[in-house]
């Protein structure tokens, strides 16, 4: 299979492949999204350079009311951080982006230059 072919394929042509119901792997789908914790509320889940962006990240509640926590005082955020709420004080993180050098980061590959080795299980 070459790489610019559509790597695209049904969810219900996914579960015919591995010989199983799409109820079945919708259950072990669910049950590892709670065993890993995964969901949008976790930073440990998304790309460190989405993290930022990430609204669900940044919401808490404080006197019964949600609230983006980037728009309230430090005092808060710290206390968000101490409890594991949040990732980082984003207050201070702004200070420390403004003050370190901007760096570099290397580009991604595209998916021309990455070989692909992967058996193809639908043909």
């Amino acid at each position: 299979m070459s790489i610019s072919a559509n790597m695209q394929a049904k969810y219900d042509e996914i579960t015919s492949a591995f010989g199983i119901s799409t109820s079945t792997a919708g259950t072990k789908a669910a049950e590892i999204r709670k065993m890993f914790n995964i969901s949008y509320f976790n930073a440990e889940w998304i790309l460190p350079e989405f993290i930022e962006d990430s609204p669900a990240i940044w919401m808490v509640m404080v006197n019964g009311l949600i609230i983006d926590v980037r728009d309230m005082p430090l005092e808060i955020q710290h206390q968000a951080f101490e409890m594991g709420i949040i990732p980082y004080v984003p207050g201070e993180r702004e200070v420390w982006q403004e003050t370190k050098p901007k760096e570099v980061k290397p580009k991604r590959k595209k998916a021309s230059d990455i070989e692909d080795n992967t058996p193809d299980l639908f043909s």
